[in-house]
């Protein structure tokens, strides 16, 4: 949880239950550890995001940002130029969309010929990525980080709710304009008109099989 006093949380918690394994990571230091960094010993995040909002939260986390939004993802050359930006030569990249993964490892193979040390964490969606970067340690071996993140990520289920631009035969059936679609691991699982309803639903089968968190992001009317 991102809050801003960990004493509040811990309370409720303690309200709530039996709290175990407690870890409180003040962001800001991530953030002077990023930037403070420097050398081969110094790993470095490359993270997409999509919007304001969620942009904030990854370079709070000590991420350099790539902005992306649908219908304008990042190239491999503006991947491989904030790579560079970093000043690190071991440098973890968050794609955080299906789609840009393929010019994250692009932009990857292009640093390694410059003598960087480049991974991509499989990062599917802004979930994946954030549960990614709860576990990064800009101070431990990339190895190292590469194993939990990328832990972190698969083990995070994301889904979403958006609105159909055409008619489709999809996995819950045909769908036509303006209808709400539930989304679950890239599979369409509801169709509907009602939003709320179609979410309720992505959000029941997300934890059809248990859970621990449920991370909400949301848009504004602009689409952001």
């Amino acid at each position: 949880v991102h809050v801003e006093e960990a004493g509040a949380a811990m309370e409720a918690g303690s309200g709530a239950g039996r709290p175990y394994r407690l870890e409180v990571t003040h962001s800001g230091d991530q953030e002077r550890a990023r930037t403070s960094g420097s050398g081969a010993g110094f790993v470095a995040v490359v993270a997409c995001a999509a919007g304001e909002g969620l942009a904030g939260v990854f370079h709070a986390a000590g991420a350099l940002i790539v902005p992306t939004r649908p219908g304008l993802r990042p190239s491999a050359g503006q991947l491989l130029d904030a790579i560079r930006s970093s000043r690190s030569r071991c440098v973890l990249v968050l794609p955080n969309d299906g789609d840009t993964e393929l010019a994250a490892e692009a932009a990857a193979s292009a640093a390694a010929d410059s003598g960087l040390e480049v991974y991509v964490v499989p990062s599917q969606s802004a979930p994946q990525g954030i549960a990614a970067l709860a576990v990064f340690d800009p101070t431990a071996p990339i190895g190292d980080n590469l194993a939990a993140m990328t832990g972190a990520a698969s083990a995070t289920r994301f889904g979403s709710v958006t609105v159909a631009g055409k008619e489709a035969l999809t996995g819950a059936g045909w769908c036509h304009p303006g209808d709400a679609l539930g989304v679950v691991d890239g599979e369409v699982i509801a169709v509907g008109q009602d939003l709320a309803g179609v979410g309720s639903q992505v959000v029941a089968s997300l934890l059809a099989g248990g859970g621990e968190l449920l991370t909400i992001i949301t848009v504004d009317g602009g689409g952001q």
